[in-house]
């Protein structure tokens, strides 16, 4: 089974995260794609941000579990 491998990328708004990330291989978590699917908007909403984590956290250990890299 490969080395699972996770990639943070910090940085300012704008600042070329989005664009560095699509360079790299690997499965791309992004926490603004997965609000938009449970909330219906990727706007940030208080009353939902608990659960925005609970799901990024679910993600990112799924796919390490498989061996894979998450970005």
């Amino acid at each position: 089974m490969p080395m699972p491998t996770l990639i943070l990328l910090m940085g300012f708004p704008a600042s070329g995260k989005t664009t560095h990330a699509k360079t790299l291989t690997g499965i791309h978590i992004n926490k603004e794609q997965i609000r938009q699917g449970a909330t219906g908007s990727s706007e940030f909403q208080g009353d939902f941000n608990e659960l925005v984590e609970h799901l990024t956290q679910r993600s990112v250990h799924f796919y390490l579990t498989q061996g894979k890299t998450a970005i």
